[in-house]
């Protein structure tokens, strides 16, 4: 699996943005992420930090495609538009 890393943070109006990197040197790719508070809360009932949710996303992304596939700019309440199953696979309980 590529390492997924989290280059920088910024929260801003209830909602957090994070710049994500998953690959190496050689084979990078660069990912733009927004995530609301609100989202959050229902997806993981603050057990578990907003990085972590972010981290789980994208393997729960590179799980069904591969990196080059993934939507570079996107905001975690779209997963669900393509993948049905996501809010359950995700959710923390």
């Amino acid at each position: 699996m590529d390492n997924i890393t989290i280059k920088n943070t910024y929260s801003k109006n209830g909602k957090w943005k994070f710049d994500v990197e998953i690959g190496d040197d050689s084979n990078r790719q660069m990912y733009s992420v927004v995530l609301d508070r609100d989202y959050y809360i229902y997806l993981t009932n603050e057990k578990i930090p907003a990085g972590q949710l972010i981290q789980d996303v994208f393997m729960f992304l590179l799980s069904h495609e591969s990196k080059e596939k993934i939507i570079s700019d996107f905001d975690v309440r779209q997963v669900k538009d393509y993948f049905p199953d996501f809010e359950k696979d995700i959710k923390v309980y």
